[in-house]
C-alpha cells in the first residue's frame, strides 16, 4: 500500500480527508514523538516561531501525534498550534505506513540526546511533561505533494533538528535529507 492509500483512509482533526489536502497545497507531516517529550515541545515551539515562512512557502503543517485528540489539544494551544492540521495517531498506523521505527537505547539515550535533551529542556525551558505516546518511537518530517512523499528527514536521534522552512521549500522533487 503506497502513502496515498493510506492517507486516503484517514482524516485530520476537522474531518478533511488527509490525502485530498494534499492535492490542494503541500503538507509538511510533522510526526512527533510523545508529547511529554523535550524535543516535541522543542519541534513545536520552532513550528510556531517558523509557520509564517513555511506557509509562506506554499505548505501547510500536519501534526502527526499519539496522544488522545482531546490530551493533545492544550500542548498545541500552549504552542499556538491549534488550528494546524492535527493528526491522532493513537494507534501509530501513520509512523509505521511512512517507515519511522523505534529507537534503540543508544539512539534514545546517548550522549548527544543528553547534551541537546540539558538545553532544550533546562536552559530553553522546554521542560519535560508526563510520557503521552510510545517513548521510543523515532520522530519524522516529509513532504507529501499530491498524494506522493517528496522530501524527507528521518530523525536518527530524538535531538535532530531539521530545518522545516527548506523542508517546506520549492522545488518540490524528492529529497532525502538524511
Amino acid at each position: 500500500m503506497n502513502i496515498e492509500d493510506v492517507l486516503r483512509k484517514r482524516n485530520c482533526h476537522n474531518g478533511h480527508n488527509i490525502a485530498d489536502l494534499t492535492y490542494e497545497l503541500p503538507v509538511l507531516f510533522v510526526f512527533l514523538r510523545h508529547l511529554g517529550c523535550t524535543f516535541c515541545r522543542e519541534t513545536l515551539h520552532e513550528l510556531a516561531a517558523q509557520r509564517r515562512d513555511i506557509e509562506l512557502e506554499g505548505a501547510a503543517i500536519a501534526l502527526v501525534h499519539m496522544s488522545p485528540a482531546e490530551e493533545a489539544e492544550e500542548i498545541f494551544n500552549k504552542y499556538q498550534l491549534n488550528n494546524v492540521i492535527r493528526i491522532a495517531d493513537t494507534e501509530q498506523e501513520l509512523y509505521r505506513a511512512f517507515h519511522l521505527s523505534r529507537g534503540s537505547l543508544h539512539r534514545l539515550l546517548g550522549l548527544k540526546v543528553w547534551v541537546r535533551g540539558f538545553i532544550a529542556g533546562v536552559v530553553r525551558g522546554h521542560g519535560l511533561g508526563p510520557r503521552m505516546g510510545d517513548v521510543a518511537q523515532m520522530p519524522g518530517v516529509f513532504l507529501v505533494h499530491n498524494g506522493d512523499v517528496v522530501r524527507e528527514f528521518r530523525h536518527l536521534s530524538p535531538a535532530d533538528r531539521p530545518d522545516y522552512v527548506s523542508m517546506a521549500s520549492y522545488p518540490f522533487e524528492l529529497e532525502k535529507v538524511r
